[in-house]
């Protein structure tokens, strides 16, 4: 018997403790749900109706998973619909869809009473817990940490879920590869919104006709919404004997990238703004529907007459992988005891999450008994064939076509493109989708980032002025929130010398810089007059106006001192930089000028900013996002700490900082607008040129491959 600590309790994460139970193991389960485990399985009374926000419905193909299905309906857990019929809207017309697979929704309770009976069946479950911090001790056992209160010690340790908090976790030594396949897969985010009206309402014909599906005393209808960029789905369930109707309305992906907003707290302003939308296009979309169904003896759909009476809306912001692992029904390192599950690895789906958590299970099993792990595992991680079989790879054989498949979340895998990654995709968000190879290439790609991060925030005005941010480092609404967050952090509170950048969202953050007496740097505009202005807190400056007027570009030139590259210049405890993107694993795209990554890099070459140096941000939460590494270059500085809003984001970063000039990746033209690199390319005796890449700097340090490295200030 092993001890397993399992890290999420959606279906996944439970059927693997189900499974690990079975075979005689001791799982304990750790979810952050406060109403409860289940996950995407999730359901709430609305207006005393009970319906499902998360997972609608799901299918089953595999044969073990149509008799696990089959039992749980024996069980009363989940019922079958016998005749499920599926309704399809376009811009042209609605038809009917069918399906050859058996399909299953919640019980009475709802969806969600699947995954609480199988808790309740486990031995122990910490619900409305969040897991901060793992460790691997010296004696190879895995320590949980719930709110910095240690959980004891286990054998095994299983992420059963994924998005940043799996990433932030599987951070720890010992889950590098883990993080590795975690970091592959893109999630894309939805809203779901949930509206009740009474009636008279659109319902359906009290009758079960072949578009609907009666369950109990309600009639379901399930409705795919194509050509529309804002609703993909809808489930409406109406009460046949009150003929009160609930919608559960699903976002598309784009939707929920345009207007994501933190996931744990939705500002009541975007609440209002994004239930309005989604309320408008659920009108138009059963109007529409209504026309054109208008003369089917099968279908009389009315529009939406009137106001809710109850509405909620719920961002699920990792709610549908966009791409799943291929050859890999789940992760696990022998060598670590580190596992992860999930619907990602398998397909998108109620049966790929359950399957994916079974066959863990029966690996983290096999471990523990047999001597021929690794004779059925690919790259110590195991296959996709049913363990202990050590049969190869079996391929993923798609539906038949023309058949709908329903994801996890009850929208359809047209929706969005599921792609297979294997060990050397490159999967991202943003950016291109094939490697960049080019420098030029690369910096297209950046800019295409920065534009559609610039819009998002004037669309959403989510800034201040100066508008519009295009072309700037935007003044997020928020910004002296976030610097408060950043001055409670003990590298700001130990920090002496602090470099800062001169931007509008870092004002508040210089401010309090000086107000502290300490020393602040800041970088002259594009370097024209120097390298940076050094302002020292509680010596010229001797009243609170002194110092918001120092913290000020144009305060600062006459409080300031005028440094440049050979003077004197304090050695620097903390680099802060502004940002137009950041990613959460360092990325960091500033406007596309290249200045900040200059004064670094000239800074490192005067030896007053140590590689251990702590490189800070101040964002908004939506300008964090995924960014792919491949559009990242020598130059490029990385972020170890993100402050935002509402988090601080660690982001342990194992990208290299720059440690001085590259002049080969400098051209002429931007040589010459900076006067100080000119000057230095002048006392190196190297001709400019735009052919030829200018030599190294004279004045760079030499590294020495013998020096020990710093230990990290972060630690």
């Amino acid at each position: 018997m092993v001890r397993v600590a399992i890290i999420g309790g959606g279906i996944s994460g439970l059927m693997c403790a189900t499974q690990l139970c079975r075979l005689d193991h001791q799982p304990t389960v750790f979810d952050t749900g406060k109403r409860g485990v289940g996950g995407r399985l999730a359901s709430r009374t609305m207006h005393g109706t009970v319906v499902d926000h998360g997972c609608q419905c799901f299918t089953a193909s595999n044969p073990a998973f149509v008799q696990l299905a089959t039992e749980w309906e024996r069980l009363g857990w989940i019922r079958l619909l016998p005749t499920p019929r599926i309704w399809r809207v376009d811009d042209a017309k609605s038809v009917q869809l069918q399906t050859q697979q058996p399909m299953w929704i919640g019980s009475d309770g709802g969806m969600e009473e699947l995954p609480r009976t199988l808790a309740a069946q486990l031995p122990k479950v910490v619900s409305d817990c969040w897991v901060n911090k793992v460790l691997r001790k010296d004696d190879n056992k895995w320590e949980v940490f719930v709110n910095d209160l240690s959980q004891g010690t286990f054998d095994f340790l299983v992420i059963a879920h994924n998005g940043k908090c799996a990433t932030r976790l599987s951070a720890a030594k010992g889950m590098e590869r883990i993080n590795a396949g975690l970091r592959k897969i893109q999630l894309l985010p939805m809203f779901v919104l949930l509206a009740a009206f009474e009636p008279p309402s659109p319902v359906t014909t009290t009758t079960n006709t072949d578009h609907t599906t009666t369950h109990n005393q309600q009639t379901v209808v399930f409705t795919i919404v194509d050509n529309n960029d804002t609703i993909a789905w809808i489930t409406t369930k109406t009460d046949k004997t009150t003929g009160q109707t609930c919608y559960t309305v699903f976002s598309t992906p784009e939707f929920g990238m345009r207007f994501k907003v933190p996931q744990e707290f939705i500002p009541d302003e975007d609440r209002q703004r994004i239930t309005a939308i989604l309320l408008e296009q659920l009108q138009s979309v059963t109007l529409h529907q209504q026309q054109c169904t208008a003369t089917s003896n099968d279908a009389k759909i009315a529009p939406i007459v009137g106001v809710p009476v109850s509405t909620h809306l719920q961002l699920w912001g990792a709610a549908l992988p966009k791409n799943t692992l291929q050859h890999h029904d789940f992760l696990l390192d022998p060598h670590t005891l580190a596992g992860s599950c999930g619907d990602w690895c398998v397909s998108p789906n109620v049966e790929g999450a359950v399957l994916s958590g079974i066959r863990l299970a029966d690996a983290i099993d096999a471990r523990c008994t047999r001597q021929d792990f690794r004779d059925y595992t690919s790259n110590s991680f195991t296959n996709n064939s049913d363990v202990p079989s050590k049969r190869k790879p079996k391929d993923k054989q798609p539906n038949s076509a023309g058949e709908p498949t329903l994801t996890s979340i009850g929208v359809f895998h047209n929706l969005v493109e599921v792609t297979n990654a294997n060990e050397n995709d490159k999967n991202s968000q943003v950016g291109n989708s094939e490697a960049v190879a080019t420098s030029s290439d690369q910096k297209e790609a950046k800019m295409s980032i920065r534009m559609q991060m610039w819009n998002m925030m004037e669309e959403r005005d989510i800034a201040d002025q100066p508008r519009p941010v295009h072309h700037r480092i935007p003044n997020f609404k928020g910004s002296a929130v976030a610097a408060n967050k950043l001055m409670q952090l003990p590298i700001f509170q130990n920090a002496k010398i602090i470099k800062c950048n001169p931007d509008t969202p870092q004002k508040e953050l210089r401010y309090h810089t000086l107000l502290q007496n300490k020393t602040l740097l800041v970088p002259t505009p594009k370097m024209k007059e120097g390298l940076v202005r050094k302002i020292q807190g509680g010596v010229d400056l001797t009243t609170n106006k002194d110092c918001q007027t120092a913290a000020t570009t144009h305060g600062g030139k006459a409080f300031g001192q005028l440094l440049s590259y050979g003077d004197t210049i304090p050695k620097i405890d903390l680099v802060v930089v502004g940002s137009s993107v950041v990613s959460r694993d360092g990325i960091r795209l500033g406007k596309g000028e290249g200045f900040a990554e200059i004064e670094y890099a000239l800074l490192r070459e005067c030896g007053v900013i140590a590689d251990d140096a702590p490189v800070v941000t101040t964002v908004h939460d939506l300008q964090v996002r995924e960014i792919d590494t491949n559009i990242v270059q020598p130059y490029d500085v990385p972020v170890d700490i993100i402050v935002t809003p509402t988090e601080i984001i660690y982001t342990q970063t194992r990208l290299p900082k720059p440690t001085g000039i590259l002049w080969h990746l400098l051209t002429h033209e931007k040589i010459q607008q900076i006067p100080l690199l000119a000057q230095l390319q002048k006392q190196a005796k190297t001709p400019p040129t735009t052919q030829q890449p200018a030599p190294s700097a004279p004045m760079a340090p030499k590294q020495n491959p013998k020096k020990k490295k710093a230990k990290s200030r972060l630690q």
